[in-house]
């Protein structure tokens, strides 16, 4: 029997570029996870801000629904005194009666989806404790133009910075590849502890250079450039064409932002002349010019008109907080909504 233990170091001189192609390759790798997180975190502020919006809309929903309902109880009891004096028929009782039934279903299907909203905004959140929406929902311009909103996306869309981070990782995976053409020169030394046991031709320490050169493999390295070479070209085309599914994201949530403001606009008039219908109807009603059918429907023109002025607002602010994902600042909607 005999011993034997050796301390062997080695130190690379010239390795054709590998280590410093893998150290990018690593740093690339942890910015493009930075910017997922990034792109994460966005997206949860813009579901946060929807199902914020949702609640907001559902409580200003809920709020028409029981004004339409007092109305049309104030005339279900205007109707039963005309009908007590004989001025009116019965039947303007009953369709009354049968407006008023409509009315608390509607009302109650919508207090329970409000309630679901707030649940799923508490999801959203991330908290139990019981929440409700202070806000009201009203109208603030976006100040941003189309070119302004073009330009942030390119800067801060966390899909195109991801991007960029891939293509740099495909440029140093192909000098990686490359790297293997080229030889690897390393200093080496050893030590031996146990020097009886060696031979009189082997020597106790040595120390040295070794350059290592892959001559012939079967085209393999060869092969790997290509394919290096063509995931670069790929990750480049992809770059191309989701900037341009980006620009078209911006303009769609542009285009969206101005429909809905126009639809508000006009809707503002559309309440007023509303407003002035049933007005009129209840006093043609209580004349005993008009009937009960008119001014139920009068109600429900109403009604129907503030309920799509504030579904306006709501996709108003919603491809608004749309816009703002696509251009890479979600939160930004705050200044908006806050003005």
């Amino acid at each position: 029997d005999y011993l034997t233990a050796t301390f062997q170091g080695i130190q690379p001189l010239f390795t054709g570029g590998k280590l410093l192609a893998a150290k990018n390759y690593a740093k690339a790798e942890k910015e493009a996870t930075e910017i997922e997180l990034t792109k994460i975190e966005n997206e949860a502020v813009t579901e946060t801000v929807t199902n914020y919006l949702r609640s907001v809309l559902l409580k200003e929903v809920v709020k028409v629904r029981k004004d339409v309902l007092a109305g049309i109880l104030e005339h279900k009891k205007r109707a039963q005194k005309l009908y007590n004096e004989g001025v009116i028929a019965n039947y303007h009782v009953l369709r009354a009666n049968v407006a008023l039934s409509e009315a608390e279903n509607k009302l109650t299907e919508d207090e329970s989806n409000y309630r679901l909203s707030l649940l799923a905004l508490k999801n959203s959140i991330g908290t139990d404790t019981d929440i409700e929406p202070a806000d009201s929902i009203k109208f603030a311009p976006v100040t941003a133009t189309l070119e302004e909103s073009l330009e942030m996306a390119v800067k801060n869309q966390p899909i195109l910075r991801l991007l960029d981070k891939k293509k740099i990782g495909a440029e140093q995976n192909y000098n990686l590849s490359i790297s293997t053409f080229l030889p690897t020169v390393a200093a080496f030394g050893k030590f031996e502890l146990y020097p009886e046991y060696l031979s009189s031709l082997e020597p106790r320490w040595a120390v040295g250079i070794q350059m290592n050169l892959s001559v012939f493999n079967g085209f393999k390295d060869h092969l790997k450039v290509q394919e290096a070479k063509h995931l670069e070209n790929e990750v480049s085309l992809l770059q191309s064409d989701t900037r341009k599914k980006i620009e078209l994201w911006v303009n769609k949530a542009y285009s969206e932002i101005a429909k809905n403001k126009v639809k508000y606009d006009k809707l503002n008039s559309t309440i007023e002349l509303a407003e002035e219908n049933v007005r009129q109807n209840e006093k043609r009603f209580e004349t005993g010019m008009g009937i009960s059918l008119e001014v139920i429907d009068a109600h429900l023109m109403l009604e129907k008109a503030r309920l799509e002025s504030y579904l306006s607002l709501f996709d108003y602010y919603r491809s608004a907080a749309d816009l703002m994902l696509a251009v890479g600042d979600p939160q930004s909607i705050l200044k908006i909504w806050n003005n």
